[in-house]
């Protein structure tokens, strides 16, 4: 067997969970938001932007409105990601946003303040 069918066959062996699940953590590592992480971290910590559970951000009432202007920016990105996976999984994009969101919001500080 060469290595194409080799790979072929194991990526029909596993679940398609399994496929999602790999897609969501590289898509993890591999966002950059146009503001620095620790900008991002800090304005969780500060209750003005959070997680969802369909993998995107949100800027919470009383926010800057730079913080908004970011969320859109990382969404977008985001968004274009989880249909990127969706279409390589063939998974629903809700069901790549539903793991993506779960995965995000386990890291995620709390909600608004």
């Amino acid at each position: 067997m060469v290595p194409s069918q080799a790979l072929y066959a194991c990526r029909r062996a596993l679940p398609a969970s399994f496929s999602i699940t790999v897609a969501v953590l590289a898509l993890a590592v591999t966002i950059s938001p146009p503001i620095r992480a620790d900008s991002l971290d800090a304005a969780k910590a500060a209750g003005q932007v959070v997680e969802q559970a369909n993998g995107l951000l949100a800027a919470c009432p009383g926010a800057p409105a730079s913080a908004s202007v970011s969320v859109q920016s990382i969404n977008a990105k985001r968004l274009k990601q989880y249909q990127d996976i969706a279409a390589s999984t063939g998974a629903a994009l809700e069901q790549v946003q539903a793991r993506a969101g779960a995965k995000l919001r386990q890291t995620a500080p709390g909600g608004c303040r």
